[in-house]
């Protein structure tokens, strides 16, 4: 898809009702009628045996039509036989997909016109195809060919894309036109969807007529060797955008180690017959793709492990993190990894310490989440948020502690609220019916709260100064 006239940051582009949506292929009990996560004993559909959450959702609008074919497996061979994760639901999302030729043509012929990489997929997912036509044809009594199946479930693997229920239980869902934008690592477009299904597309950054939109397959956050490896198995194409082309990506150098020689050099990737290396443009040393993979395992492993990483101790925190940013850098994916688990373990830390270290983190997050998805995005927008709530707390604890600071203080505290604004701006385009979208009114009532803050520090302020004459 391209642009066919000038749009700004934050248009909305289209909205895509689903054409079906059901659990993951590999998934822990979850009830057919509303996607609701089962704990506990397993209340049981009366007519097909399926784990339910209530008898209510025996005749809800998602599972009504598929409880008669799926009773038909009368011995239960296909059905869940407890919680625990299971490939039992892979059938689910075919067999919503295919029941859309007998009740509606027009969307099965929707579906039959998607890309499938069925050839390419005939090898690999030969075992899970053979289970598929043994159950919808076997068990379930129907006639689907195994051409039909075989397609129905390479449109899936290619097009669909990942939601969550109201429970947050993750979902995968087929839309009818969302399948036409392009893939780049770094996108232009952000997508958002409700509970229900219904997905929005709308600009990240202005964009100019012809000018084609994008949106990813695989996230931001992989490094170059994950992303590579996802498109290459999963949509049989290696990635030429704009990311992947920059050996620094977008000036993150987010995937590429320190050069061991020359500390202060960051190795570059090269590409040469689809073998991946990086490459020190001082000394010209060389790490193969297995040997960077190698070292981040190493210290991710040691990080999880470690019991450094499980302290409350925040000079140690401190000292983590500085550890991980001398061994990679403060844009890397590792040190991005390690911050957010910091920022978790900070959550509840409000003394100053925390709270410093806290802005500190989001300070470079919001840095390199810029980079990673610019412009009018979602993880931007809630990365300037978090930053300025703890910025704003951080104010305040130091003007309780000292009101004479109040004018250094209120110079820090202008750039919080108008990134309150900010983060207002961008988290408000998020569709009503999205839960992100109350994050927009909490950015609000936060900037309101920051502007009492100030005007509190002005009328101190100027106590102070009628009391120094």
């Amino acid at each position: 898809m391209v642009t066919t006239r000038r749009l700004r940051p934050g248009e909305n582009v289209l909205m895509d009702q689903p054409l079906a949506f059901g659990p993951l292929p590999y998934s822990s009990a979850v009830c057919l009628g509303c996607h609701r996560l089962l704990t506990g004993e397993l209340f049981r559909c009366p007519g097909c045996w399926w784990p339910l959450c209530s008898e209510e959702c025996a005749t809800s609008k998602l599972h009504d039509k598929e409880c008669p074919i799926l009773a038909k497996d009368t011995e239960h061979l296909a059905v869940p036989e407890n919680n625990e994760e299971t490939m039992r639901y892979d059938i689910i999302m075919v067999l919503r997909i295919l029941m859309l030729r007998d009740s509606n043509p027009e969307k099965w012929g929707v579906v039959m016109a998607m890309e499938h990489h069925s050839e390419q997929r005939a090898e690999e997912g030969k075992v899970e195809l053979d289970i598929s036509v043994y159950v919808l044809n076997k068990l379930l009594g129907l006639d689907f060919t195994r051409k039909e199946v075989e397609q129905v479930r390479g449109a899936i693997a290619t097009n669909a894309m990942q939601m969550t229920s109201p429970y947050g239980v993750p979902l995968r869902a087929l839309h009818p036109r969302i399948h036409f934008f392009n893939h780049a690592c770094t996108p232009n477009l952000q997508l958002s969807f409700t509970t229900e299904g219904a997905m929005y597309a709308r600009t990240a950054v202005a964009l100019e007529p012809g000018e084609p939109m994008y949106v990813t397959y695989t996230g931001t956050a992989m490094p170059l060797w994950e992303r590579r490896t996802c498109l290459k198995e999963n949509y049989f194409f290696t990635c030429e955008c704009n990311r992947c082309d920059d050996p620094s990506e977008m000036d993150t150098d987010f995937s590429n180690p320190r050069c061991l020689e020359c500390s202060n050099m960051i190795m570059k990737p090269q590409t040469w017959l689809e073998n991946l290396k990086w490459v020190c443009p001082n000394c010209k040393a060389e790490k193969s793709e297995q040997r960077v993979k190698d070292e981040v395992q190493t210290v991710l492993s040691t990080l999880e492990m470690s019991d450094v990483s499980d302290t409350s101790s925040i000079r140690r925190l401190q000292f983590l993190l500085e550890q991980v940013e001398q061994e990679f850098h403060s844009q890397h994916f590792v040190w991005m990894k390690v911050a957010q688990k910091m920022l978790h373990k900070l959550m509840n830390d409000d003394t100053n310490r925390g709270l410093a270290l806290r802005v500190e983190i989001w300070k470079k997050l919001s840095v390199l989440y810029g980079k990673l998805e610019p412009g009018m995005t979602r993880k931007r927008g809630m990365g300037i948020l978090e930053m300025a709530l703890s910025m704003m707390n951080w104010i305040r604890n130091e003007y309780l502690q000292n009101s004479i600071y109040a004018p250094a203080l209120m110079i820090k505290l202008k750039p919080v609220i108008e990134q309150f604004q900010e983060a207002a701006d961008i988290l408000s385009l998020e569709p009503a019916q999205v839960n992100v979208h109350v994050l927009a009114e909490r950015a609000l009532a936060r900037k309101q709260e920051a502007c009492e803050l100030m005007k509190e520090m002005e009328r101190a302020d100027l106590l102070s100064r009628d009391k120094g004459c």
